[in-house]
């Protein structure tokens, strides 16, 4: 599809790569409209986005998402931004919302002046599923009310909060790592790995909606509702933390705030 004019209520973003697909197939899985405009870069991403869904459509130019859009997503590589907004008009009556981690408001305020209803987002794969944590700073209705269906919404209190929370997604991977270790100690041991695999994210997917459904409960309290003295998982979770399992993770999110993206 080609965008022609300027909609009052659309939304646009500037790169258009995996987080954004999956950014565009959690509002469309919610809401029909607004008109969502897409830079052309990713092309495949783009073209596939724009093909799928009829109120999605694949700009020009970045120039004209911005043109043509009323909150403008930013969804750039930290080391291209400068780059990628230069030359871009933006107006003072628009929303910029960034995705880039490394990037405080301050930066993309002078980048994108005159508009100065800036905020960040810090969203993740699942949501294009509606699932999972989504972290804004600083609160701007708008954006709230786009991003409350589309997971859990975190509004963070300060921009250190929200580096710290988004930090802390830099446990996923290891996630289905441990997936894996526990699925091939099974096998290892007989077990089909079919049957492996199922019980092991079945186990593990329980236990995520058992946390995620029990706000009230601290972490502490589920651990002891968890296991019995002298059983089986006691003495995993011993042995785990007498191998330093648990300070390990600790030492693992403290080194993330020293990578520079």
């Amino acid at each position: 599809m080609t965008g022609k004019g300027q909609s009052g209520g659309d939304i646009g973003f500037i790169g258009c790569g995996v987080l954004t697909e999956a950014v565009v197939r959690g509002i469309r899985a919610r809401f029909s409209r607004p008109v969502i405009r897409l830079s052309p870069r990713s092309e495949a991403v783009s073209r596939r986005l724009a093909g799928e869904f009829p109120d999605v459509i694949r700009e020009a130019s970045n120039e004209d998402v911005v043109r043509r859009s009323q909150i403008v997503f930013l969804a750039i590589r930290p080391d291209q931004l400068e780059q990628a907004l230069a030359g871009l008009t933006f107006r003072e009556d628009q929303t910029v919302v960034s995705f880039v981690a490394t990037a405080p408001v301050a930066r993309i305020a002078a980048l994108v002046a005159p508009a100065h209803r800036i905020c960040r987002v810090t969203p993740l794969p699942g949501i294009a599923r509606c699932k999972g944590p989504v972290i804004l700073f600083p609160a701007l209705p708008e954006i709230e009310a786009l991003f409350q269906d589309l997971g859990d919404l975190i509004v963070a209190r300060s921009e250190d909060e929200i580096r710290d929370l988004g930090s802390a997604s830099g446990m996923m991977s290891q996630f289905f790592m441990l997936q894996q270790a526990m699925a091939v100690w099974l096998e290892t041991r007989g077990v089909a790995p079919d049957a492996a695999s199922l019980y092991v994210r079945s186990m593990l997917a329980m236990l995520g909606e058992t946390a995620l459904e029990s706000p009230g409960v601290g972490f502490n309290a589920l651990v002891d509702g968890h296991e019995t003295p002298g059983g089986l998982n006691e003495h995993v979770r011993q042995s785990l933390a007498q191998a330093g399992v648990f300070d390990a993770y600790a030492t693992a999110l403290d080194s993330v705030t020293d990578i520079k993206l």
